[in-house]
């Protein structure tokens, strides 16, 4: 773009983070923290009012974005946070039906995140349907196992008996999990017995399903025909293994409880034991309840992203990230004073910016023609999402391909990935021609590799990254004539 005599530059850097409980204002505080550090001459500029919002198209301000100007030179640079996580909302304690209910879609719609628009009705058909079934055995099971609790904490029959002046404990958990035990039948212990029936088929769908995981992830890349099937059972076998995984933890509590409450009742009887035994199987409860709240947390992110309805259409969810970020987007590009647009995403981050500048951008380029810059980092574009869901994205390279034409066009793609990040990498093979950022993807190993950290989180408060983004990204169009800095130092 050509720029007016004495005009500065005016870069908008989008930072979009991946899954994970995060609050706004992390990554973009992460971020110009390590670029005042590798660019020690910067300076950070009050926005009236501090950190501002952006102004969307409808004059409105976007939802879940934050701005921080910085001066770098004669050029500004305007680092605008897109916080998507706080649009769908996350699972929260102190709403625990909200919760239930949130985590009851999740796994209802888990199945679901490998149909398309494109799969056949059967196929659909049969995702719905494993995906109802998954929900409807949890829902039992906890619906089962609450009634187990409640019951035992209520009739304290099988964990004390008096022999005498002495009271003693006894555990139940031997008889509570015992298949085909009528004990719990005969003194009417029917929530308890219930439990026993609820949990078994759970634990036997998921065993079930983890042991021909292995077998169809096989089969189905050695047969590109049996991909979509492939890919159902595996999603499903996810599911079934996080069903698994949230029945153990109370099962494994509820023999600790057994323990503590024989330590803690002694000779004690009546109402005292009665009120131990209610708080303990409460605080297990509560304790477990918590500790699921954040895996629960990304797994939804991954899957009202992702996922799709019983139709193969796009969950609500996406389409309010979509809207919210495509909002934004063209807010910027009605500002005649921003030069340049540089994307940064990480993880889910780069497919919801690649799903949008594939579907949305005649709406978003339907202005002036602004350069775009990509920055992606530990994308699953190639290594997960081609591999598990290839109707979601198409190959790195076409992608490239599109997004070279039309409105708003990418001018230039840059790719940092770790070497040991087990879910991002290149993008692009290694003896491929197309590595030019120009019209390709130019591929940004961090380096030294030694250097922590090693793995796929924490990418904005690597300054490997900071530095590749500040040396390569910007500082040739802020400063065309500076030779820039070294990335890799």
């Amino acid at each position: 773009m050509t720029q007016a005599a004495g005009a500065r530059e005016h870069v908008a850097v989008v930072l979009i983070h991946g899954i994970g409980d995060l609050r706004a204002g992390n990554v973009s505080a992460a971020a110009v923290e390590g670029v005042r550090a590798v660019l020690p001459d910067i300076t950070l500029r009050a926005v009236e009012g501090g950190d501002a919002e952006v102004p969307g198209q409808g004059g409105g301000p976007s939802t879940g974005t934050r701005t921080t100007r910085l001066e770098w030179r004669s050029a500004f640079i305007d680092v605008v946070e897109f916080h998507w996580a706080g649009i769908p909302g996350k699972m929260r304690l102190r709403h625990p039906l909200r919760a239930i209910r949130q985590v009851m879609g999740v796994v209802r719609e888990f199945p679901s995140m490998a149909v398309g628009t494109g799969s056949s009705t059967g196929f659909r058909h049969l995702a719905r349907s494993v995906g109802v079934l998954l929900a409807g055995l949890f829902l039992t099971w906890m619906i089962a196992l609450g009634g187990s609790v409640g019951e035992l904490a209520l009739k304290t029959g099988p964990w004390v008996h008096s022999t005498g002046d002495e009271n003693v404990l006894e555990g139940v958990t031997a008889e509570l999990f015992t298949p085909g035990s009528a004990w719990f039948l005969e003194n009417r212990y029917y929530w308890s017995y219930a439990a026993t029936w609820a949990v078994l088929p759970v634990v036997i769908l998921a065993v079930s399903l983890a042991m021909i995981f292995g077998l169809v992830f096989l089969v189905s890349m050695a047969l590109p025909s049996l991909r979509p099937l492939g890919v159902l059972v595996r999603t499903s076998a996810a599911a079934a293994v996080v069903a698994l995984l949230v029945c153990m933890v109370p099962m494994l509590a509820h023999s600790a409880a057994s323990v503590y409450v024989g330590v803690a009742a002694g000779s004690g009887a009546g109402i005292t034991t009665l009120l131990v035994i209610a708080a303990v199987f409460l605080a297990v409860v509560l304790t477990a309840f918590a500790l699921a709240l954040r895996p629960a947390n990304l797994l939804r992110d991954i899957v009202h992203y992702l996922g799709s309805d019983a139709a193969g259409a796009r969950l609500a969810d996406q389409q309010r990230i979509h809207a919210e970020l495509g909002r934004l987007i063209a807010g910027l590009c009605g500002q005649p004073a921003i030069t340049r647009l540089v994307l940064v995403c990480h993880s889910l981050g780069t497919v919801i910016v690649a799903d949008l500048l594939l579907t949305g951008r005649p709406a978003l380029g339907s202005g002036r023609a602004l350069p775009v810059d990509l920055v992606t980092a530990g994308s699953p574009i190639r290594r997960l999402i081609n591999a598990l869901l290839p109707h979601r994205l198409p190959p790195p390279l076409e992608i490239r391909r599109r997004l070279a034409e039309g409105g708003l066009p990418v001018a230039r793609w840059f790719n940092a990935y770790r070497v040991l990040d087990f879910i991002g990498t290149r993008l692009v093979p290694l003896r491929s021609d197309a590595r030019d950022p120009a019209v390709g993807i130019r591929e940004c190993p961090l380096g030294p590799r030694w250097r922590w950290p090693w793995g796929h989180a924490n990418y904005w408060a690597d300054r490997r990254f900071i530095r590749l983004l500040a040396a390569e990204v910007l500082a040739p169009v802020l400063a065309p004539a500076d030779p820039g800095l070294d990335a890799n130092r």
